[in-house]
């Protein structure tokens, strides 16, 4: 392989440089590969560059799930917001940045980034939190309507990544909404 540059990535360092024209990343650090030849001590591991990649950012994702998220830290009284209910799965308070006279944000405790981190095992959790968006509407007196909104991901504006509702309403709502 011919090496084009060494760079840290991920806080080690890895070999970057192209084999049989394709852009592969070594580690630089001996490793056990298997090759044709069988097993060779001391030989430096070769993976594509997009398995290397995908590998940090599975790393990083991680990293961050361990980190709590500011939602986590509401839902644990570790940051200060108008609560308006909870229960053992959920959370309900006012948004910081309302875009409607009642503009709340319904969470579940369990750390769910997205909708798109959504599992079989969510099914009833994501049914619950919609039955406590319509139990703080009515507590809200929000009898004429209100709308219930998800982002997910950068291109929806999702600003933090944990699972949550808006439940927006106190006026008539326009659409489309964006």
């Amino acid at each position: 392989m011919k090496t084009a540059a060494m760079a840290p990535i991920g806080g080690e360092r890895w070999t970057m440089g192209r084999e049989a024209g394709a852009i592969v990343l070594s580690h630089a650090l001996p490793k056990v590969t298997y090759g044709k030849g069988g097993a060779s001590e001391g030989a430096v591991e070769i993976k594509p560059l997009c398995a290397i990649l995908a590998a940090i950012m599975e790393s990083k994702k991680n990293q961050a799930m361990e980190e709590k998220t500011l939602f986590q830290k509401i839902a644990d009284r570790e940051i200060p917001a108008e609560i308006v209910y909870e229960d053992e799965w959920s959370v309900a308070f006012r948004d910081i940045n309302p875009q409607a006279p009642t503009h709340l944000l319904v969470i579940p405790r369990k750390p769910i980034p997205s909708i798109d981190a959504l599992t079989e095992e969510d099914r009833m959790l994501v049914g619950h939190l919609h039955l406590v968006a319509q139990k703080v509407a009515e507590q809200e007196g929000l009898t004429g309507g209100y709308r219930l909104v998800i982002n997910n991901g950068p291109d929806a504006l999702q600003t933090v990544p944990h699972l949550h509702l808006h439940l927006i309403g106190g006026r008539k709502l326009s659409w489309p909404p964006g």
